[in-house]
């Protein structure tokens, strides 16, 4: 267990968890006025952030 929570760390960056969260954020506040446009704003973000990541060079550090 304590095998899989380190591959964890260093596989997920604050960086995703404050991207996600924010985007779950968002995602429920416009579910909460209406459903459908909830739906889209999210699924566009997560296809845009996916197709960054193929287009994009790798980040340096």
């Amino acid at each position: 267990m304590r095998a899989k929570l380190t591959l964890l760390a260093r596989l997920v960056d604050l960086r995703d968890l404050l991207a996600f969260g924010g985007l779950a954020m968002i995602g429920y506040g416009l579910a909460l006025v209406y459903v459908p446009l909830a739906w889209v704003a999210v699924g566009a973000v997560l296809f845009w952030l996916g197709a960054g990541s193929v287009t994009l060079p790798p980040p340096t550090r």
